[in-house]
């Protein structure tokens, strides 16, 4: 049995500099026209998560099955973003870029690495298992009959350690 711990989404309140993607106890999570960056609560400082790249973006392809790294500069576009760490732990999001309304591009990030996990994965987030802590993503393939479902579920490292398809 799969269970799902729904975190934190998006409540996009606006400042006139910056708007509040998501917030938790601890975390206000803002985007500007370049910049995603977070406001401490506790600390009650700002710290600037990552700059969006203004060039032309390749990502690579999400039919792969394994995770890849990109900069944590070279992100196109934020769409969504979900915190997926508890208030005492260290920051840890999962930032989505569905730009080009095809297909949903999903990163982790973690506060204080300089790279992000680029899961292989087409779809939208459904949250995560209260048991193991895996990322539930949802995803789709074709085959002869079609576009069909799947859900895959990784860990906060990007490995995917388990997918079901939900063919008709």
């Amino acid at each position: 049995m799969l269970a799902l711990c729904l975190l934190y989404f998006c409540s996009c309140k606006n400042d006139g500099y910056s708007r509040v993607l998501v917030e938790d106890e601890r975390w206000q999570i803002r985007l500007n026209e370049m910049e995603l960056f977070a406001f401490d609560k506790e600390a009650r400082k700002e710290i600037s998560l990552l700059k969006l790249y203004a060039g032309h973006c390749v990502y690579g392809s999400a039919s792969d099955s394994v995770s890849t790294l990109v900069h944590k500069d070279s992100l196109f576009a934020v769409s969504k973003v979900h915190i997926l760490s508890y208030p005492r732990e260290p920051l840890t999001l999962l930032i989505q870029d569905v730009s080009n309304y095809t297909v949903c591009h999903s990163f982790v990030f973690q506060l204080g690495v300089d790279s992000l996990i680029h899961l292989p994965s087409s779809g939208d987030f459904l949250g995560v298992t209260c048991d193991d802590n895996l990322i539930i993503m949802d995803s789709y393939n074709y085959n002869e009959d079609g576009r069909y479902g799947i859900v895959q579920g990784y860990t906060f490292d990007g490995v995917k350690v388990c997918e079901m398809e939900t063919k008709n």
